[in-house]
């Protein structure tokens, strides 16, 4: 059996369920004290509270006390507690929920296009006003961080007909005919008790979302591909970079996420992760990089399209069996990706936009 990884009066953060405590060690032993090679589980004390509360653990509830995992143990109660204001509001009927829902889209595309309307005849003359005018296709609402994506009501396919129903061409040609039901009354309480991951978003990770949406749906514009710090280096260079700090049980979580990321940016790229702008730059990009060119996607595409699966995560995840205790370290995991981009922004964050009437294969 490999000798631990932490020792007696250490001091540690530990998770009680999504939250990361400060704490210290008190004891460690075997969790079979007749099996030498069973693994460790520590004996800790959380700091605050009551010796009650003392509790033993496996070494997958600790970390270490470092800089990183106290900023990442900051932004995780930061997040819990606002998940827990909101839950708080008074939610309301089914009805009136229907309407203010509908309502909220309907506000939210008025505030990002910055054009107020009155009476039906003005909404439909906002709607042309709200049109591309390359394409008379319709802007969309700038993202939220909530978990949900706000959608404009005229887009040709939400998030789950995107992900289950109509069928779509992908990046290598082939096409996915998966055809889902819709949802059961059951099925819907099925769902929602499914546990939920909560991104940490640091501030700047936000504001370069929003500033990225407005150069797209308002400005007309692409960010130029491919990128110079296009997604798999950029998560080969977090992985590079938290290697030496992890052990090998962490290195193995962190492997599956990274090859998790990557596999959903394939997948879902040209279904939710483009604005109808930067339709045609696909199509050029996808044309170019075929056959003896062959490049995927995590390739050419960086760190702009690489957050806004961030922004997505939330709701994509939760429609998965996914275990609690998988989604907990899913949620650490992909929290310390999003705080290390935050704090590389400048490295992997380009300024370079093209106009999207621009886009040849020579300058896509």
């Amino acid at each position: 059996m490999a000798p631990s990884n932490y020792s007696t009066d250490e001091k540690v953060l530990c998770f009680h369920h999504e939250i990361l405590y400060e704490a210290k060690i008190l004891e460690l032993r075997h969790k079979d004290s007749s099996d030498k090679k069973s693994p460790f589980e520590y004996r800790v004390h959380y700091k605050g509270w009551k010796n009650t509360w003392d509790d033993w653990v496996l070494e997958d509830r600790l970390r270490k006390w470092t800089d990183e995992n106290r900023e990442l143990a900051t932004n995780i109660r930061k997040e819990a507690e606002a998940s827990l204001r909101g839950k708080n509001v008074k939610t309301p009927t089914s009805k009136k929920r229907a309407i203010s829902e509908h309502s909220s889209v309907r506000d939210s595309e008025e505030r990002g296009n910055s054009v107020s309307g009155r009476g039906n005849k003005r909404v439909r003359e906002n709607d042309i006003e709200r049109q591309c005018p390359c394409c008379r296709e319709p802007y969309y609402p700038p993202p939220t961080f909530d978990g949900h994506v706000d959608l404009d009501t005229d887009r040709e396919s939400s998030l789950s007909t995107d992900l289950y129903g109509e069928t779509d061409e992908t990046w290598d040609g082939s096409t996915t005919d998966d055809q889902v039901e819709s949802n059961t009354s059951e099925q819907e309480e099925q769902f929602q008790a499914r546990p939920s991951i909560r991104i940490v978003m640091p501030d700047n990770i936000k504001s370069l979302i929003v500033d990225d949406w407005e150069r797209v749906t308002k400005n007309g514009s692409v960010v130029k591909l491919p990128a110079p710090k296009p997604v798999h280096d950029i998560l080969q260079d977090w992985r590079a970079e938290e290697l030496p700090k992890r052990h090998r049980f962490d290195v193995t979580v962190m492997d599956e996420v990274i090859a998790g990321l990557s596999e959903y940016f394939e997948v879902v790229l040209d279904k939710l992760l483009l604005y109808r702008y930067e339709r045609h730059q696909y199509r050029v990009l996808k044309k170019k990089y075929q056959g003896a060119n062959e490049k995927s996607p995590v390739f050419i595409y960086g760190a702009e399209h690489l957050i806004r699966l961030f922004s997505l995560l939330p709701e994509l995840l939760a429609q998965t069996n996914m275990e609690y205790k998988s989604t907990g370290r899913s949620h650490e995991e992909l929290s310390k990706l999003s705080i290390w981009l935050s704090r590389n922004s400048e490295k992997y964050f380009r300024t370079e936009y093209v106009h999207a009437n621009e886009v040849t294969e020579e300058n896509a």
